[in-house]
């Protein structure tokens, strides 16, 4: 009995003190306005990057999954639109459904990833549509050309925590992968690619100053 009540204090001593150590809980909330100015970072462990595209002539979606993407976003409270984003994608990451289908997708015949080691994104012009909603158009580096883009974007949320600010992003944009000179088995594979992704962007709050 002795041995129970000393454990019951112990758990009560450790659950009253948790608190001292937890963060506040971030702010959360969807103004653009509201979020701080300047360069957030996007968050390696909260991306998503998703390619859909026709197979077996029309018949379903064949979908995709690339496993390293990084970027940045330079973010400008007052002029939202103004707000620059640059996306990096390894295509060597992709990832199928089966283990082996995605290392035959980044050889030679298909992505050529060898060659072709980086797609990359960079925004030049964003125009608001609605509320928290907008179009985000730039150039696509994909398969050794560079060619227009626009994405449909919302934003999902931003936060002010006690570690960082924080703003997250839905995208879904399109296109032609012929146009870009990638023409592997178009007809039984479809010509059109759609990209969809969500992306979290991370900056980190200055250190506190040293108290005196």
């Amino acid at each position: 009995m002795r041995r129970l009540t000393l454990s019951l204090l112990a758990a009560g001593a450790v659950l009253s003190a948790a608190p001292a150590f937890a963060a506040p809980a971030p702010v959360v909330g969807r103004d653009p306005a509201a979020t701080e100015s300047g360069t957030y970072n996007l968050d390696s462990r909260h991306v998503g990057l998703v390619a859909k595209i026709g197979h077996n002539n029309g018949v379903s979606w064949s979908v995709f999954r690339f496993d390293k993407v990084s970027g940045t976003l330079d973010w400008n409270a007052a002029k939202p639109a103004a707000s620059k984003i640059t996306v990096t994608v390894d295509p060597k990451t992709i990832q199928a459904a089966t283990p082996e289908f995605g290392p035959e997708l980044a050889d030679e015949y298909f992505l050529n990833t060898g060659k072709y080691p980086e797609a990359k994104f960079v925004s030049t012009k964003a125009v608001q549509t609605a509320p928290g909603k907008g179009k985000l158009t730039g150039d696509l580096t994909f398969y050794g050309q560079t060619h227009p883009i626009t994405f449909d974007v919302e934003l999902v949320g931003t936060s002010a925590g006690a570690r960082s600010k924080n703003i997250g992003f839905h995208a879904i944009g399109k296109f032609k992968r012929s146009d870009f000179g990638y023409k592997a088995l178009i007809g039984p594979v479809g010509d059109e690619v759609i990209l969809e992704m969500d992306v979290e962007f991370v900056k980190p709050n200055a250190p506190a100053a040293p108290a005196k």
